[in-house]
């Protein structure tokens, strides 16, 4: 079986044949190896994306598929649209956008500090792109604004070493604040970590001295964390359940 499926300028090719995607992947095409009742204990070909479909389904994942082609062409991924804002995956072109972004470091707690050096900025930023969003599909996003595609911010999930779950980071740029935008943005990080990613915590550490950063984490429905929670910690760190 090989079948062609199109959306816009979107072309995958699906086939449950080892040859057929050897030979796809060899010229280039975006391809995504059907995994059957037939081939299931067979040898699969060296390839990223895989489908299993039952015996009679025809439907697919048009969104899916979509992003499959995206990730072969090195395209971002929308993430999330809301009433004002669009959450995108973060590209090469975002670098200056960034720096304006966190201009100030004391205003941008929740996501690490940029390097000075903007080349090794871009490096990180291609690692991010690679590893992060390639191998978990999720991250920290780029936040724009829906009308003009204006860059105002950053916001996501990032994963930190000794913890399990992951971590709500966010910052808008001092320009932007004060519309509302940081809670709109992350509250739709949330329903994608809900509905999409399926996580059943998120964590968020906010300066204890960050008044406002605090309160609008228990906006968004993160309570204290106690059994982290020491009056000496210059941290305040949150959890809140998505269940």
């Amino acid at each position: 079986m090989i079948r062609k499926w199109t959306d816009r300028d979107a072309v995958v090719w699906l086939s449950d044949e080892k040859k057929e995607i050897e030979r796809l992947k060899a010229a280039g095409q975006c391809c995504v190896y059907v995994i059957t009742e037939q081939n299931r204990d067979k040898a699969s070909p060296k390839t990223r994306w895989c489908l299993e479909l039952d015996s009679g389904q025809d439907d697919l994942d048009a969104q899916w598929l979509y992003r499959v082609w995206q990730r072969h062409e090195g395209l971002p991924w929308e993430i999330a649209r809301t009433k004002r804002l669009i959450l995108r995956e973060m590209t090469e072109a975002d670098l200056d956008a960034l720096y304006e972004i966190q201009s100030g470091e004391d205003d941008s707690p929740f996501l690490e500090p940029l390097f000075e050096d903007r080349d090794r900025q871009l490096a990180q930023i291609r690692d991010e792109i690679r590893y992060q969003y390639g191998f978990y599909e999720f991250g920290i996003w780029i936040v724009e604004l829906a009308e003009s595609h204006t860059v105002i911010g950053r916001a996501g999930l990032q994963l930190r070493d000794g913890y399990g779950e992951p971590e709500l980071g966010f910052v808008i740029a001092p320009a932007y604040r004060g519309h509302g935008y940081a809670r709109e943005a992350c509250e739709a990080v949330l329903q994608v970590a809900r509905e999409e990613l399926f996580f059943e915590t998120i964590r968020a550490v906010v300066q204890r001295d960050n008044e406002k950063s605090l309160r609008l984490c228990k906006k968004l429905g993160f309570i204290v964390d106690n059994k982290a929670e020491k009056d000496e910690n210059p941290w305040i760190f949150l959890r809140k359940s998505l269940k």
